[in-house]
């Protein structure tokens, strides 16, 4: 809640943090654009250690190709029309943390 907060300038209770997985994330697994701890599956899926994976979303390659220069490396891109195949840009992992 404090990268919201930081970022947003949106202020959640505390207990909204799990509400937020459950409604969001949650889609965003089942449209298969995003895993739950793909860097260590066992872990719960709440828990406060999970990993970052950031997945950068485009209705189509047409529209993506607009933002090619902005998009950073070691992310991956997912899309709409292509919806089974994510584009990784370039590094050593691919779905998973970094260990920090």
């Amino acid at each position: 809640m404090d990268w919201i907060r930081n970022h947003y300038g949106k202020n959640y209770a505390p207990n909204t943090r799990e509400t937020i997985r459950r409604q969001t994330m949650h889609q965003f697994v089942a449209a298969g654009i995003a895993l739950y701890n793909p860097d260590r599956p066992e872990r719960p899926v709440n828990s406060t250690k999970a990993g970052l994976v950031f997945v950068t979303a485009f209705p189509n390659r047409s529209i993506m190709s607009r933002y090619l220069g902005e998009i950073a490396w070691e992310t991956e891109v997912w899309v709409a029309d292509a919806p089974s195949h994510l584009i990784h840009f370039n590094g050593s992992r691919f779905l998973g943390a970094y260990d920090v």
